[in-house]
């Protein structure tokens, strides 16, 4: 502990004693709230207090205030007296621990704000009060800010890999080995940030030593979500396969403001429309905490960019005193086995000192295609000793296949848990697991594309016409004009790409012709362009219907929102869209060299943007992001 007072920094040393060093540590771990004379007397001597104990207190309290006030302005009272106890004067000191636990409670509510996260972090330079290392009563509050703490650089980790910022990923996960060293989750951060570093024999090496100390000190193997991640990684699997998905973060939406351009978007965007939706949402998520009659399961569902994510948020906000935990899962997770249960166990077990032995429990049942009973009962334990909890679940189509069954196991099975399960997930092409788990929700709620009504708060023109009302896309826009390079469209593009081309070389050449053609494009259009069967293109264009990418039109096809069409149109080479352009004829729009460096993001307004074809076409400005996929 340190006292900057008065332009001099007081140490340890300069309280005149030990024993009020610690009235003063004690008030300060207090927050600024009272704290009695029986709590110190029990801290500073046990069960055996002297007789006077009051006048010892006075004492100490004098001391310190006899030592503060040599240094502070005059007038300055920084220790207060009340009724049995006495307090540090909030109004008139700062305390670096109160300064973190309200970032630690802003950040539980935006998990994806790297920057309020590493702020908090730069406020604890160390153990909590090293000098006092056997003092019971400093025991419980150092192991609690060590777990504040271990969370979040694990979230700074995970954020940093979203970011393909790997440096910063590097040295927070190492920062969480080094606090807690049987701690898996923040080993396989350690080990994710490696392997995208190109650096695989170093991976290795983590789990490695991890798995030494495991079986050397505790006895246990690794979790199967640890070894799944080795294995993934000893095979090379792509490294864009297993890091998180890329993640557009608050700062460049909250980047929107007047100094950058005074016709701009505010600061923040509102929350548009979604009214019964997020009252549904919240509704949900609370009924089940009361009864204890099972874990409750609530899907809300919806395409790509639809704001799922978002409305997760503003949901956590509107349930204040609640425990709300948020996990995110990323496309790599479906790679290891017992992942999200893993994530799961160890966002609620945060004030647990050791979660070390809890979580290695849960990572042993029974393989991918079995689940233990006697594990599930230790997790439903586990789970029935929390209070009462609610975990948001976003991008859980990407959850592992045995999370996923032991979810659904424990929905509404095992009384005595108040929780509530939240799963977030783009609903096109599920896979037969998640279908049967949302089969078991308690509550569904599906999210549209907005529609015009709702965006008008915004006052922008032809802003539905342009983007059609899908939240990602409105975003993209509102950035685009205010002048500010956007990657929000990166994480979308690539699972739009991913998704049709998963069907394979067919598919993903008709999807690119119809984007070539002019809205709505017919079957017969796009098979004279590629010089193939036309009954061929009309089956792969229901196909590409049926996954929410294309909807028929009176004379043909066209894409369900508009930002498809732009973000294939950009993927393509420029070559090959001119060729394209060329075989469709002379009437079929097409993007001249300002119009594509715009749509590539190499424009900062967009504004540059022509397109020749029919006179109601609106212009768009949201810029795709960067690409030659599929080229």
């Amino acid at each position: 502990m340190t006292v900057e007072i008065g332009g001099r920094e007081l140490g340890p040393r300069d309280f005149s004693g030990r024993k009020a060093k610690q009235v003063l540590e004690l008030l300060a771990l207090g927050e600024g709230r009272v704290v009695t004379k029986d709590r110190l007397a029990a801290a500073l001597w046990g069960d055996n207090p002297p007789r006077d104990y009051d006048g010892c207190l006075e004492h100490y309290v004098s001391l310190l205030r006899r030592q503060l006030r040599t240094y502070s302005e005059p007038g300055a009272v920084m220790v207060m007296t009340e009724h049995r106890g006495y307090r540090l004067a909030a109004e008139q000191v700062w305390v670096d621990i109160t300064a973190f636990d309200a970032l630690e409670r802003m950040c539980a509510g935006n998990n994806d704000n790297r920057v309020l996260i590493e702020r908090a972090l730069s406020l604890i330079g160390g153990e909590l009060l090293e000098d006092e290392p056997y003092a019971e009563w400093a025991l419980e509050p150092r192991s609690r800010y060590r777990q504040h703490q271990l969370r979040l650089m694990r979230a700074a980790a995970e954020l940093a890999l979203g970011q393909r910022d790997l440096d910063g990923a590097l040295r927070w996960a190492q920062s969480a080995c080094a606090i807690d060293g049987f701690n898996e989750a923040s080993h396989r951060l350690l080990m994710l940030a490696h392997y995208g570093r190109g650096e695989r024999t170093e991976a290795l090496r983590v789990f490695a030593d991890l798995s030494a100390s495991l079986r050397s000190e505790a006895g246990v193997a690794p979790t199967v979500a640890t070894a799944t991640l080795r294995a993934a990684i000893a095979e090379q699997v792509a490294a864009d396969d297993l890091l998180p998905e890329r993640r557009a973060t608050p700062i460049e939406i909250g980047a929107l403001s007047s100094e950058q351009n005074a016709e701009s978007p505010p600061a923040e965007i509102p929350l548009l429309g979604r009214r019964s939706e997020l009252s549904n949402l919240t509704s949900a998520c609370v009924a089940n905490l009361a009864e204890a009659a099972g874990p409750g399961l609530v899907v809300l569902e919806g395409p790509a960019g639809v704001g799922k994510t978002r409305l997760l948020v503003e949901a956590a906000a509107r349930m204040p005193g609640r425990l709300v935990r948020q996990v995110i899962a990323s496309s790599g997770m479906r790679h290891i086995q017992g992942a999200l249960i893993n994530d799961i166990v160890e966002a609620l077990a945060d004030d647990i000192s050791d979660t070390a032995p809890l979580v290695a429990g849960f990572g042993t049942m029974g393989g991918p295609n079995a689940i233990s009973l006697i594990e599930v009962r230790a997790l439903a334990q586990f789970l029935a000793t929390v209070e009462p909890f609610v975990v948001m679940v976003d991008n859980a189509q990407w959850a592992d296949a045995l999370s996923i069954r032991l979810l659904s196991y424990l929905v509404g099975r095992y009384r005595g848990i108040a929780g509530t399960f939240v799963l977030a997930i783009e609903d096109e092409d599920l896979r037969p697991d998640l279908v049967r788990v949302v089969n078991r929700a308690s509550s569904r709620i599906r999210l549209q594309a907005l529609s015009a009504a709702e965006l008008e708060p915004l006052a922008i023109e032809n802003l539905h016409q342009l983007t059609g009302g899908l939240p990602v896309a409105v975003v993209a826009h509102l950035q685009a004009e205010a002048g500010i390079k956007s990657t929000i469209l990166t994480s979308y593009r690539k699972a739009l790409f991913a998704r049709i081309q998963a069907e394979g070389e067919t598919t993903w050449r008709v999807a690119v012709a119809t984007a070539a053609g002019a809205p709505p494009c017919a079957p017969a259009e796009v098979a004279a362009l590629l010089r193939c069967d036309a009954l061929v293109v009309a089956e792969m264009q229901d196909r590409l219907c049926g996954m929410g990418i294309l909807r028929p039109d009176t004379a043909g096809f066209t894409f369900r929102y508009p930002i498809m069409r732009e973000l294939l149109r950009a993927g393509v080479s420029q070559p090959r869209l001119r060729l394209l352009d060329a075989l469709g004829g002379t009437d079929r729009p097409h993007i001249d060299e300002s119009g594509r460096r715009a749509l590539a993001g190499r424009s900062s307004s967009g504004a540059g943007r022509s397109m020749r074809g029919p006179a109601s076409a609106p212009r768009s400005t949201y810029p795709a992001a960067t690409g030659q996929a599929g080229s």
